[in-house]
């Protein structure tokens, strides 16, 4: 393998398309010749390899909050992941749980999409002031908004009311496109 510098680095995004094997044969094919004499760009994918590994550890331990795809959900599911699922109507509300055997709870947020090209959420819990993520992603088409909250935290919490708004970003401006409020309920065994 060459120590010398890497005169031709092969970018995060190629790193971790040949990492998922996203990639062609043939792009495929160069990034392992790459890789074969190229140490610098060796490390770079060991790290994309060890995040990886964090991620997925942090998933398993329930201690990751995201706005994920119904392409995850139905993933999860073919894997035989026990969901709780929840639907959430434009400006309604849901009261939810969740069970000693659940590994993912998710929540879907019925929303208008058609003409929406960027989608930011506003999350509350309480009186405390927003946690704003940006640009989430969303299927327009779908109608819908899927939250997957830190499922840890949903076990150790006590019952309590968890709220999301969504706002369309765009050149004119931002616009809320609904509110949803999630009703948590504790759960205790035996009742």
């Amino acid at each position: 393998m060459n120590t010398s510098h890497c005169t031709a680095p092969i970018g995060f995004s190629a790193l971790t398309e040949y990492w998922l094997d996203e990639l062609d044969e043939v792009a495929e094919a160069r990034i392992d010749e790459h890789l074969f004499d190229c140490q610098e760009c060796g490390a770079k994918l060991d790290e994309i390899v060890a995040l990886a590994g964090g991620v997925r550890t942090a998933f398993g331990q329930g201690a990751i909050r995201a706005f994920i795809t119904d392409a995850f959900v139905k993933r999860l599911a073919e894997q035989n992941v026990r969901l709780r699922e929840y639907r959430v109507p434009r400006n309604g509300s849901v009261n939810c749980s969740v069970a000693p055997e659940d590994e993912v709870v998710v929540a879907r947020l019925e929303a208008p999409l058609d003409g929406v090209t960027c989608l930011d959420a506003h999350s509350y819990f309480g009186d405390e002031q927003p946690e704003v993520f940006r640009d989430i992603p969303f299927n327009p088409v779908s109608g819908e908004v899927v939250l997957m909250p830190k499922l840890a935290y949903l076990r150790a919490a006590p019952s309590h009311l968890y709220r999301v708004r969504l706002v369309a970003v765009d050149a004119n401006g931002e616009r809320v496109v609904g509110g949803y409020t999630l009703n948590h309920t504790r759960f205790v065994p035996g009742q």
